[in-house]
C-alpha cells in the first residue's frame, strides 16, 4: 500500500516480547525509527511562553513562586509536547 498509494502510515505501540532491533524484522517491511524525546524543563517553560530571561538568581518572590508552580505542572503532566494542556484522565 505504501508503494502504490500516497499515504503515510504510522505504527506505534510496544511489545514486551520484542526487542527494539527486532521490531523492524517482525513488521516484514521498511521501518524507520523515530525517537521522540520529552521537553526539558526550560523547553517546557519556553513552550508556555514563561521562560525567564537571564539568570534565575535575580528573580523576585512572585516570579519564583510562578516557576515553582510551573515545575509542579511539568512534573505532573510530563514533558512530551503532545501531552501539554491535556485534561487529567
Amino acid at each position: 500500500m505504501r508503494d502504490s498509494e500516497r499515504v503515510e502510515l504510522y505504527l506505534s505501540g510496544s511489545s514486551a516480547r520484542l526487542l527494539s532491533r527486532e521490531v523492524a524484522t517482525s513488521m516484514r517491511g521498511r521501518a524507520m525509527e523515530a525517537l521522540v524525546l520529552p521537553f526539558s524543563f526550560r523547553e517546557f517553560l519556553r513552550h508556555r511562553g514563561v521562560e525567564p530571561v537571564g539568570g534565575t538568581s535575580r528573580l523576585g518572590k512572585s516570579r519564583r513562586s510562578e516557576l515553582d508552580a510551573q515545575l509542579r505542572r511539568y512534573l505532573s503532566e510530563g514533558g512530551f509536547p503532545e501531552a501539554q494542556g491535556m485534561a487529567d484522565a
